[in-house]
């Protein structure tokens, strides 16, 4: 167990604490740097990430036994980001920059990234949490499950919301994009169907 971790490395890292876990600085290094390798961090507590976590074309699993959060310094650069365990996960930096996200977590996922966003496969397969908020500064993308049961999924983006393969399952579905939305997998299942489009684009939801 330790209380801060911090690694600058070509190779891969996995990194299990018995406690909570701090991504900051230890000694001279500064966050987590791989040069395109994978990272996995699993805490049996908290997990904050305090400083930047920059992976390339790696994938970034953190499987945390507690709620996980991110400081204004600490956003995740990755090829792919797999949430595992308890959470919840609050990772909404704006500086946030994956290609796809994935994962199956007990409670909540509020996840914010700087431009193209894809709900897919990083080892686990879709993404199913009690509730989900994805917010995209690109297009934003559903190609395998969103599944919060009886939970709620909020869907956001600037430019358009697509949906190529999966299915959505949820009690309230919030969309809010600017250049359309097409939702239209014949596997959705929400209760309740909120969706704003502000500028141009079509609109459609099966």
């Amino acid at each position: 167990s330790v209380t801060t971790l911090a690694a600058d490395t070509t190779g891969a890292i996995s990194y299990r604490d018995t406690s909570a876990l701090v991504v900051g600085v230890v000694g001279g290094t500064t966050g987590i740097t791989t040069t395109n390798d994978n990272v996995t961090l699993q805490t049996g507590g908290t997990l904050d990430i305090n400083e930047a976590v920059a992976l390339g074309l790696g994938n970034l699993t953190l499987n945390a036994g507690a709620a996980a959060n991110q400081a204004a310094a600490g956003n995740i650069t990755a090829a792919g980001l797999e949430l595992l365990g308890t959470g919840p996960y609050t990772l909404t930096n704006a500086g946030n920059n994956v290609a796809t996200i994935a994962g199956s977590v007990t409670n909540a996922v509020q996840y914010t990234d700087t431009d193209d966003l894809t709900v897919g496969s990083v080892t686990t397969v879709g993404l199913a949490a009690s509730g989900v908020v994805l917010s995209a500064g690109d297009t934003l993308t559903l190609s395998q499950n969103v599944n919060t049961g009886a939970g709620d999924v909020r869907l956001v983006s600037t430019a358009d919301v697509t949906q190529d393969g999966g299915a959505i399952t949820a009690n309230n579905l919030g969309v809010r994009a600017v250049t359309g939305v097409t939702l239209a997998q014949p596997g959705n299942n929400a209760v309740t169907v909120a969706i704003l489009n502000t500028t141009s684009g079509n609109v459609s939801y099966q």
